[in-house]
């Protein structure tokens, strides 16, 4: 019996050595309507031969010239080899390297209000015609590639030992628009808004936002990016900085599309030793060690027209006019003219080392199954600055201080084994861990200045359950108890315009909730699933709250609470599925899927919840308890789809498979989160306490999942 909570170090969930897959040649094409159009695919597998070697690989590709959403694209092509070596009866070494390489245009999601404007519940504000073609600016690419190289080693049929290294690298990026002494490009920026223009006078003038909302709903074009009004204005703005930079002289682009890398070198070691001690004892140990640098840094993708793009911050170049140095993202090379494919910007590194070991011990009885688990280990990590900051030179570039911290984990468990059928379980663990890199620091992109005063994260949980297993029926209930303390969080946005990050500190949550799982097998052909959780999921802490600006060392917040106690964490708290599945004659499958969700809750903004944003709200009872309730989406429910049929011809073997997903063309919101704006004009008026919420700045975003999707795949099996 093994427990439901995982052990320090469990087991692959992929076996990828090449003795371990079937032996075969198959190929298969497959269509669809989803992010992809079209995909071909092609395996082979030799299984373990006679003389010790075994070979697997694959190889596919999958292409959509547009997605499911407009202005979508896919492009995508993905590998996988594996070699396996077998020396003698013990030995065992396997090579595996696998790698996916994309590129995809993206959409993301906007205000309520936006969508109704555009009468399109998939609305992408992302993208926009150039030449009458459509081009999208959010564009993911990536390819990082890892090599895995692994020894399994039998000391005895009791004794097991497997060791690991693996090594992966490569590019990733995200492109978007950037932009230098010009207006916010985005067709949903909050400005461009009725809501917005409806909160620029203290009477809320209807006229104007009602001219706004008729501008945008009543053309296309105005709901999208303008890449020929780009080109246009990079073309019309010649100037000559030779005083400043020789090479300053031509078409300075005052926009670009700028590529937000994220490359990453990572490499693992890993070793596990398992020995049974005799029938019913059981012992693992291991230790694992983790190198790990991500390099981040904007590189100019398109000039859009231009010759150059300076190297300054647009924001500090605001704040302080008069000071030359203030304004240079890199006072070592100032005034840089940055030509295309070249660094402008922010560009540090993150160096991540993570070391651990671990122990975990298994006892079987007639009646009762124990284990038991204890992990140690030790992470550091610090911020390299490449380049030396105008604003912060003495806290951007080189070597940042090292943060280090020490971790465990405890976990344990018993089974009882009321019959053969029957069992009940409780599992228990405590354990910490550190702070991830990225919600560290105040203000990653520009200094090394961290969060004050970063713990360790700590989780407590328990469950305890029932399982049923009879040849017709099988099902498990379980109720679960998590707390979790000292969490820091970090996220960027736009503070007044400006690039910055919003931190919390001692973050505390609890969840708590009933799982249940069943299967009953009804006849001989018709089997029945029923999945379902209920949960209550919530904040139970008012953690602190820092806000800065990238360009002000500053705070704009500097520990305030905010106000998150007894409000729900992200996500649906609720969740149900029922499977229907039906084995017809000559090898025929059907399945009929039913989802259900609710309790969807936004995810918040912790600015909107501070004190400083509730006062501003004091005198107005009824928008103050608007503003700070917290929204969820509505509740939603699918019904899909999936089916097959295989047929054999001669020794070979032809499949089928096709899937519908949400059949009913439900097109809910499956999340949003809150914005982060909060208006600034309020004054006493008549209509205050009638007026909207979003008219105020108070503001939401969401998204829409899919409609009906449809995936029809076929392969041979030689």
């Amino acid at each position: 019996m093994t427990s439901s909570i995982s052990t320090s170090a469990p087991p692959s969930v992929i076996d990828c050595r090449a003795s371990r897959q079937r032996k075969q040649i198959r190929v298969s094409y497959a269509n669809s309507n989803r992010q992809y159009d079209h995909r071909v695919m092609a395996t082979y597998n030799t299984g373990m031969m006679s003389n010790g070697w075994a070979f697997s690989a694959s190889a596919s590709r999958r292409w959509a010239t547009e997605g499911y959403q407009p202005g979508t694209f896919f492009q995508g092509n993905s590998y996988f080899v594996s070699v396996d070596k077998k020396f003698g009866t013990k030995n065992l070494i396997d090579f595996t390297f696998l790698g996916a390489q994309s590129e995809r245009g993206r959409t993301t999601g906007t205000y309520l209000e936006m969508f109704k404007l555009a009468d399109d519940k998939y609305y992408n504000p992302n993208w926009g015609f150039q030449n009458g073609k459509v081009r999208n600016s959010s564009i993911s690419r990536q390819h990082q590639p890892i090599a895995i190289l692994r020894f399994d080693h039998d000391f005895s049929e009791k004794t097991h030992w497997i060791t690991a290294a693996s090594y992966q690298t490569g590019p990733r990026g995200q492109t978007g628009i950037d932009w230098y002494n010009a207006n916010d490009p985005r067709p949903d920026y909050y400005k461009k808004m009725p809501s917005y223009y409806g909160a620029s006078e203290p009477t809320f003038d209807t006229e104007r936002a009602d001219g706004q909302a008729a501008f945008l709903s009543t053309s296309e074009a105005n709901r999208q990016l303008d890449w020929d009004g780009f080109y246009f204005q990079n073309r019309a703005n010649s100037v000559n900085l030779s005083n400043v930079n020789p090479a300053a002289v031509g078409l300075q682009s005052v926009y670009v599309l700028a590529n937000r890398r994220q490359d990453n070198t990572e490499a693992n070691f890993n070793t596990i030793l398992n020995h049974a001690v005799n029938d019913r004892f059981t012992v693992q140990g291991g230790g694992n060690y983790q190198y790990y640098k991500g390099e981040n840094f904007n590189i100019v993708e398109d000039l859009l027209g231009g010759d150059f793009y300076m190297n300054y911050d647009k924001y500090a170049e605001r704040d302080e006019p008069l000071d030359p140095d203030f304004k240079q993202n890199d006072v070592l090379n100032p005034d840089r003219a940055v030509k295309q494919g070249e660094k402008f910007g922010y560009d540090y590194d993150e160096h991540i080392r993570t070391g651990s070991a671990w122990m975990q011990g298994q006892l079987v009885l007639s009646k009762i199954d124990l284990f038991a688990s204890l992990t140690g280990g030790q992470t550091e990590f610090w911020r390299y600055g490449n380049v030396k900051n105008g604003k912060f030179p003495d806290d951007s570039y080189g070597k940042g201080k090292t943060h280090s911290f020490t971790t465990y984990g405890l976990k344990g468990g018993l089974t009882y084994k009321i019959s053969g059928a029957h069992y009940l379980y409780a599992n228990a663990g405590t354990m910490e861990r550190a702070p991830q890199f990225r919600n560290a620091y105040l203000s990653v992109r520009t200094r090394d200045g961290a969060v004050p005063n970063l713990k360790t994260e700590k989780t407590k949980t328990a469950e305890v359950g029932y399982l049923l297993r009879t040849p017709y029926w099988k099902g498990r209930l379980t109720g679960f108890y998590t707390t979790i303390a000292d969490q820091t969080t970090t996220r960027s946005l736009l503070i007044n315009n400006v690039f910055g990050n919003i931190s919390l500190t001692g973050m505390d949550e609890r969840h708590m909730g009933v799982e249940l799982g069943l299967e009953a097998k009804v006849t001989t052909s018709m089997t029945i699933q029923l999945g379902a959780s209920a949960g209550d999921y919530i904040y139970t802490s008012n953690p602190l709250l820092y806000e800065y600006e990238d360009n002000d060392g500053s705070p704009l917040v500097d520990g305030s609470p905010a106000y998150y106690k007894n409000l729900r964490t992200r996500g649906p708290q609720s969740a149900a599925t029922l499977t229907i599945k039906y084995d017809l004659p000559k090898h025929t499958f059907v399945n009929l899927i039913g989802n259900w969700a609710d309790k969807s809750w936004y995810d918040m903004i912790p600015i909107r919840h501070t004190g400083e944003s509730v006062a501003k709200l004091d005198e107005y009872p009824a928008l103050r308890t608007a503003a700070l309730k917290q929204v969820s989406a509505p509740s939603a429910y699918t019904l899909d789809f999936f089916g097959g049929k295989s047929w054999k011809i001669k020794r070979n073997f032809l499949y089928l498979n096709i899937g519908v997903a949400n059949i009913l063309n439900n097109r809910y919101q499956y999340g949003g989160w809150e914005a982060s704006l909060i208006s600034t004009k309020l004054v006493p008026t008549a209509d205050m306490d009638t007026a909207s919420l979003p008219a105020l700045g108070y503001l939401n975003k969401t998204t829409y999942a899919n409609g009906i999707t449809w995936f029809a795949g076929l392969s041979y099996k030689l």
